[in-house]
């Protein structure tokens, strides 16, 4: 992330807020993907932060219930092949029908949706907080 110089608030960028969302997520889930259970090692970049609903609206791109950990192969062949199957998979075996729903939900009703990227950074930071990972010298280390 960019540093920020005293008395200038500098929102964090798309970029910023991606990279520790995908973190976030990995730690989640185990550095494993969550349809085969293979694991990965940090920087694996067969390894993806991929998402329920598509990232293209600001308002859920980086809630960690639209965020699920894949293998390339399960992301780019399954996930994006077979999106019926695959949302069907998350309702079913990830989110429940419920929350499902409501992810749903927030999507659709999310378009032109203004998000305050301060906000989201708290947030993920405070994700951050519950995970094995820490935040030191602009580099994220996930603790053994």
């Amino acid at each position: 992330m960019r540093r920020i110089r005293a008395g200038h608030r500098l929102e964090p960028t798309v970029h910023d807020l991606d990279a520790l969302c995908a973190l976030v997520v990995k730690t989640r889930d185990g550095w494993r993907c969550r349809r085969c259970g293979v694991r990965y090692k940090p920087g694996d970049r067969g390894f993806h932060w991929a998402h329920v609903f598509s990232k293209s609206r600001h308002r859920t791109r980086w809630s960690l219930e639209n965020s699920i950990a894949l293998c390339a192969g399960h992301h780019l062949n399954w996930a994006h092949i077979h999106p019926k199957e695959f949302h069907q998979w998350v309702r079913d075996e990830v989110l429940g029908p419920e929350r499902y729903d409501a992810l749903a939900l927030r999507f659709r009703t999310g378009a032109g949706v203004k998000v305050d990227k301060g906000v989201v950074l708290l947030m993920l930071k405070e994700a951050v907080r519950g995970l094995r990972v820490e935040v030191a010298d602009r580099r994220v280390h996930v603790l053994t």
